[in-house]
């Protein structure tokens, strides 16, 4: 079984002075976990990774996760919803 955890950007990524980037505890400590119980786990983290449609399709190809999970804040909604909806 394999599982992705995906951070989304926000809108106002590009633009470092509105907003502060912090790390995502919340999916390393969840990534941790579950690599020690023996489940393969990828984690995109597109606030510092640059997106890519093209390639973000690609490696859920690539990985064929059983579970995509999100971790939102209010700003991330639309950016994950849409994420979300690519097939």
């Amino acid at each position: 079984m394999s599982v992705m955890l995906i951070r989304p950007n926000t809108p106002y990524s590009s633009h470092s002075g509105l907003v502060s980037v912090q790390y995502p505890i919340n999916i390393g400590y969840l990534s941790a976990f579950l690599k020690h119980n023996s489940v393969n786990c990828y984690v995109r983290d597109f606030e510092v990774e640059k997106f890519n449609e093209d390639e973000f399709k690609g490696c859920i190809k690539a990985t064929s996760p059983k579970l995509i999970g999100f971790s939102c804040m209010t700003p991330h909604i639309l950016n994950a919803a849409y994420l979300a909806s690519m097939q």
